[in-house]
């Protein structure tokens, strides 16, 4: 086993709502958030935090309540993080964007009762039916009416604040077609922040930092800006028009000049190809990538720039954002490191003993800030959370990765003994699309699988065979869309005749067909920017018979893959950022967008459709950009 528990427990019972009550007594003007241009201080932000989380407690809220927040990012959506907390509630984060069925499913299975919301928010919250009590919040999250002038007590309070209390509920795709609700105590959330405190302070070299918020508040790693900012540091806030944009968003990163910047690898890897990265004069001190695996082309690229550290984090929403993190520099290849405070790891065969060094075995996580468990399901909380044959009364974490340790002893992901996948950073687990692809009354058995596409990229492809009447792809996509994110879709949906079965007769997903990767050739040249984006937009998204007016998100698009196009299009001459693709969606209506740069085709003479003669790196590759 290895384990580092160089924190030991909360010194004082230090919260995370109590860090930033210091900074508002220690730097009541120093600026806490920034957002949209705007500086808004630690002593402005904590006293709209204890007005907040005094209207929370008047509406009921206490120990194990849970509180939904559904905010857009701004200085109001972090107001209410730290109101809830102050509280002694239950943070549960919705994103308004989700599907209407997936919102009805958290509410109804999580039973806040009391809703935190901007107007979006309100009504995506509001037409479920759940008796909840309803506080509006503006931008800059100030509700006025209440006292503010001193910090929350416990006298305030309806129970006294305690380690054990749950600190936040946050929902991650789960296998049964049901998301699940994993429950962090304070406790938890508070070593969490004391070790990111610590961290922070490592790399600020006397000074507060610019750390970057660009997670969506559904999103766990959202946590260390977070953290952050309660631990001094300077947070800036990005709605995400601000970063889908990547040639944008490397500009804000040196224009803003911010040191710490948390990203998902395949982000990463847009940013670092994108033409403006290198030509500001500023570059983050750190950056972290966390959500999936990560490249070794991308891994060569970052530990090569001078002056800034990179991080490969690693952990599960079980384990409390994270488990296990290396610094670049440290090894030649990518590895996920070794355990950060309070935190044990196991590589186990399937008989719970320890693999040997080299050998593959799953990880399972220790330590003191583990999850709860999962809301009002006992029983998977019993499967994933179990008891630890090396120590009595401990538990572990089955993480179902599938790692080893190497002669240094970091650890090397290697898989997954599921069908799981990250996509965007977020973790799909195949079984619940594939529960919401099989409800559609057309359809009589379905299969969605994780597949590589041309470019090395993955992502999920469903199968589904029709019962009777016919259905179309568009109708399917509008069905998923209604009960899943987009980043659950699949990008490409396949009707077969029927499902191959092994010898067992079960499914043999092995057996069932590639998605169809014949892109039409390349003309010589493109008469119009239009036809030059409709061939990049085919070649992209695999499929060939893409129309002019065809809708790129419709057809498996999203931000990685709008990126792709924008970078195909500088090659062959035309200029279209990813917010035109996103925005614009159609070949016709990009190229509406598109500006042509005529000396960046093959021969200087305008655009040009031979975008697979290209040279391509070797992190273009592995990224599949």
């Amino acid at each position: 086993m290895a384990t580092n528990s160089a924190v030991s427990g909360l010194e004082g019972k230090t919260f995370l709502a109590g860090l930033l009550e210091r900074q508002a007594r220690n730097q009541p003007d120093a600026t806490g958030l920034v957002y949209a241009g705007r500086a808004h201080t630690y002593a402005d932000l904590n006293a709209r935090a204890n007005r907040l989380a005094r209207a929370l407690i008047d509406a009921g809220v206490g120990p194990e309540t849970r509180v939904a927040v559904s905010m857009r990012r701004c200085p109001g959506a972090i107001v209410a993080l730290f109101a809830v907390l102050k509280a002694c509630g239950v943070y549960l984060p919705i994103d308004a964007t989700h599907p209407r069925e997936r919102i009805g499913y958290v509410l109804a299975d999580s039973a806040p009762k009391v809703a935190v919301t901007d107007d979006r928010g309100a009504d995506a919250l509001g037409r479920h039916g759940v008796p909840m009590t309803f506080l509006r919040l503006g931008e800059d999250g100030d509700t006025g009416g209440h006292p503010a002038d001193h910090d929350v007590r416990d006298e305030e309070r309806r129970s006294p604040l305690r380690p054990d209390n749950l600190a936040y509920v946050m929902y991650t795709s789960g296998s049964t077609g049901r998301p699940k609700g994993v429950q962090i105590s304070q406790s938890s959330l508070g070593l969490y922040s004391r070790h990111y405190g610590r961290f922070f302070d490592e790399v600020d070299a006397g000074r507060r930092l610019r750390i970057a918020h660009t997670a969506a508040l559904t999103f766990d790693v959202g946590w260390n800006s977070v953290i952050g900012l309660a631990a001094g540091h300077e947070m800036h806030l990005y709605a995400e028009e601000d970063y889908r944009d990547v040639d944008r968003f490397v500009r804000i990163m040196s224009r803003h000049r911010l040191d710490c910047v948390v990203f998902t690898a395949s982000y990463w890897g847009a940013l670092v190809q994108s033409a403006e990265w290198g030509r500001g004069e500023h570059t983050p001190r750190v950056l972290l990538s966390c959500g999936e695996a990560f490249p070794n082309a991308l891994w060569q690229r970052l530990r090569g720039i001078e002056g800034t550290r990179v991080m490969n984090t690693y952990g599960p929403t079980e384990a409390t954002v994270e488990a296990v993190a290396t610094d670049t520099d440290a090894t030649p290849r990518p590895t996920l490191g070794t355990p950060i405070p309070d935190t044990g790891i196991h590589v186990l065969d399937d008989a719970l003993a320890p693999a040997p060094t080299g050998s593959p075995g799953e990880l399972y996580i220790t330590g003191a800030r583990l999850a709860r468990g999962y809301l009002n399901r006992p029983g998977l909380t019993a499967e994933r959370f179990v008891a630890s044959p090396f120590a009595p009364g401990e538990r572990m974490y089955r993480t179902g990765d599938v790692v080893r340790r190497n002669d240094v002893g970091d650890l090397e992901f290697l898989g997954r003994v599921d069908d799981q996948v990250k996509i965007r950073g977020f973790r799909v687990e195949p079984g619940e699309v594939e529960a919401v692809l099989a409800s559609h009354p057309a359809v009589s058995r379905a299969a969605v699988v994780v597949r590589e596409d041309r470019d090395g990229a993955r992502g999920l492809v469903g199968y589904f065979v029709v019962d009777g009447g016919g259905v179309d792809e568009a109708e399917l996509r509008r069905h998923l869309g209604r009960a899943l994110p987009d980043y659950m879709v699949p990008s490409a949906l396949l009707r077969v005749d029927e499902m191959p079965l092994n010898a067992n007769g079960k499914l043999d997903r092995g057996a069932l067909p590639e998605p169809t990767r014949n892109a039409e050739s390349a003309p010589d040249r493109a008469d119009t920017v239009e036809e030059v984006l409709l061939h990049i937009l085919r070649e992209v998204l695999e499929e060939p018979g893409l129309g002019p007016g065809d809708l790129f998100t419709e057809r498996g698009g999203d931000s990685i893959r709008a990126f792709r196009v924008v970078t195909r299009a500088r090659d062959s001459g035309v200029v279209v950022s990813t917010t035109d693709v996103l925005r614009h969606q159609s070949a016709t209506a990009i190229a509406g967008a598109a500006t042509v740069d005529a000396g960046a085709g093959s021969d200087g003479a305008g655009p040009t459709t031979r975008v697979p003669d290209r040279e391509v790196s070797e992190l273009q590759k592995e990224l599949g950009l």
